[in-house]
């Protein structure tokens, strides 16, 4: 399973990056090495779909991105105002969707 992330990068407020990684810190070092400013987290899920949402989440957002052009190419970011909140919204609906059942499931067990 992965982590789907959300970064703002400072000074650049208005960006916002939606991915994904096995390890969020070594992972936002590398952003802040790759683009100007600092890659800084917002919200971070673990999810086992990470990988088909982060893909999904990308293309709803396509009409939003606003990339940096680095020396080594582009990096795919966002606008922040629209794009930032309603991500946040759905990443943590399907965090809920997804853990509610096994939580349940261990609360169950448990308390039986």
């Amino acid at each position: 399973m992965k982590f789907i992330y959300l970064f703002i990068n400072l000074p650049f407020i208005w960006k916002c990056k939606i991915g994904l990684s096995r390890n969020v810190r070594i992972r936002r070092r590398y952003v802040s090495k790759s683009t100007p400013g600092i890659a800084l987290p917002i919200w971070v899920i673990y999810i086992p779909f990470a990988d088909s949402l982060e893909k999904t989440l990308h293309g709803f957002f396509g009409s939003f991105r606003s990339p940096f052009h680095t020396g080594s190419g582009r990096s795919e970011w966002f606008l922040t105002l629209p794009v930032l909140p309603l991500a946040w919204l759905i990443l943590n609906f399907m965090f809920v969707v997804y853990w509610a059942p096994v939580a349940g499931a261990i609360w169950w067990i448990v308390n039986r």
